[in-house]
């Protein structure tokens, strides 16, 4: 059995036992006074109801959403099957990542996801996009689980702070829960765990199941096909199955523990065309009828409980700019809400205006997220500077102007003096995961030794609208500034046998 003591000028001590006190305290401070103080700060994102709309953007033809005007549409968020560095943020717009499975079988897949998890902090993220579905990622269910295993830990490892969503299947329909079922029990047996996931996601078209047309069988569920639900051209705008394929959804979460996870529907619309029987005046009445169950539906058994029960938090109409269908080619789809030649908006975008806009409630609520130090204690005043980095967030749901940061020794609010402040006002645009860092560098010149309090604190010179809430607008960490080393030795355990 080993035996632990403490070592002395005469004893026997391991050739690593002996430290100076100022190596010591330095590996101290860093495995225990690194904190941020009061912990990242807590961000609840929709603040107002219309940051619950969204849309889908299609890039195909070089479409870029810079050609568009989105901001009347008062929408909340947007996504265009794409994961990027830079990613187009205009009108308040949140844009939410997707990574598909081309992109994982390529040989540059870790380098770039890397860039973007890295350049993208505290982001929603979707594991693919409909991997029950061939033409889409097309990924068996022993295929998904690897590729979402990887996905996630490869995201999650680089951004603890990033949330990961599952990749939404076509329809939450009996086969498709079979696929999802089967996802869980391979990321079980391979893994040994269950699967994390922080956000549900789901698709929430109504399609038949089988092999001639809609969404098909799953890849590989071929043995199950009999079971594929074989909705008619008629039902594709059916509001009864729409709502029972939602409430389906929240039921089978709910069944295997997942009733706390917000749920997302990333994409549905009408794909079939006027010829087919759904004019604008079908479409139109679809949606809106849509936004309405999506805005009241909940389930006391099944619901969100952070979201008053609500069955869905957030979804997205498909699409803004998808091209139409052509009865020459047989191609393209409905429920445009712009026109994707002409760049001009639709009446379907016209309808979405007038249900969203009368829903916006413009907040702004800064918020100092995170603040590092680093080194978070400074030995010697002629070394490197200290590094500060202060991480910036609006929770609110329009974007706050001329905001500024700054950072104090002592609270501001008391006679504390300003280290360093930012020199250009900047925008910070709504929503939580939209992250501004902002790092400040400085010497601790003529400091007298001790312990000091920072304070981080962000605030907009514009107050309009006033800040919701000041509270969360400064953190604190702690830095230990020492003069010069101290040359006491210190004694550290030794272990004898």
């Amino acid at each position: 059995m080993a035996m632990l003591h403490f070592g002395n000028a005469h004893a026997r001590t391991h050739p690593f036992a002996r430290l100076g006190w100022a190596l010591w305290l330095s590996l101290w401070l860093l495995a225990v006074v690194t904190p941020v103080a009061d912990g990242a700060a807590a961000c609840t994102t929709l603040t107002s109801e219309h940051q619950r709309f969204g849309f889908n953007f299609s890039r195909d033809g070089g479409q870029t959403l810079t050609a568009y005007d989105p901001a009347p549409l008062h929408a909340g968020w947007y996504l265009d099957y794409t994961y990027t560095d830079q990613p187009v943020r205009a009108a308040d717009l949140e844009f939410i990542q997707i990574v598909r499975s081309a992109t994982w079988r390529s040989p540059t897949f870790t380098a770039t996801l890397t860039s973007a998890v890295t350049a993208n902090p505290g982001v929603l993220w979707l594991a693919g996009n409909e991997p029950d579905r061939r033409g889409q990622d097309n990924l068996i269910p022993t295929e998904y689980a690897a590729f979402y295993h990887q996905v996630y830990q490869l995201i999650k490892g680089l951004d603890p702070t990033a949330q990961v969503a599952i990749g939404g299947v076509v329809q939450p329909t009996p086969l498709r829960l079979r696929y999802l079922d089967m996802v869980l029990a391979e990321y079980a047996r391979r893994y040994g765990t269950a699967l994390p996931v922080d956000v549900w996601n789901v698709h929430a078209f109504i399609l038949p199941e089988n092999y001639i047309w809609g969404a098909a069988i799953p890849p590989g569920l071929d043995a199950y096909a009999d079971e594929g639900m074989q909705y008619g051209a008629n039902d594709h705008d059916n509001m009864t199955i729409f709502m029972q394929n939602i409430r389906a959804m929240r039921q089978w979460m709910a069944a295997r523990g997942q009733r706390d996870k917000p749920l997302i529907v990333s994409e549905y619309g009408i794909l079939l065309s006027p010829r087919h029987g759904f004019d604008y005046t079908r479409v139109r009445t679809f949606m809106l009828a849509t936004f309405d169950f999506f805005r009241t539906a909940t389930d006391a058994n099944s619901g969100y409980p952070a979201d008053g029960n609500r069955l869905v938090q957030r979804w997205s109409w498909f699409s803004l700019n998808a091209e139409p269908w052509n009865p020459q080619t047989g191609n393209g789809f409905n429920g445009n809400l712009y026109n994707p030649t002409t760049f001009q908006r639709e009446p379907l975008g016209q309808d979405f205006i007038d249900y969203v806009a009368p829903l916006v409630t413009p907040t702004v609520d800064l918020m100092v997220a995170d603040l590092r130090l680093d080194p978070p204690t400074q030995l010697i005043s002629a070394t490197a500077p200290v590094r500060a980095t202060v991480t910036v967030r609006n929770a609110g749901s329009v974007t706050a102007r001329d905001v500024v940061v700054q950072l104090w020794q002592g609270d501001p609010a008391s006679g504390g003096s300003l280290i360093a402040e930012s020199t250009a006002f900047f925008t910070v645009a709504p929503g939580c995961n939209q992250t501004i860092p902002t790092a400040f560098e400085w010497q601790p010149t003529g400091w007298l030794p001790g312990n000091y309090t920072l304070f981080a604190q962000v605030r907009s010179q514009q107050n309009t609208p006033p800040d919701s809430n000041p509270t969360d607008n400064q953190q604190t960490a702690l830095f230990l500034y020492l003069e010069r080393p101290l040359t006491v030795n210190l004694y550290l355990p030794q272990i004898e046998r």
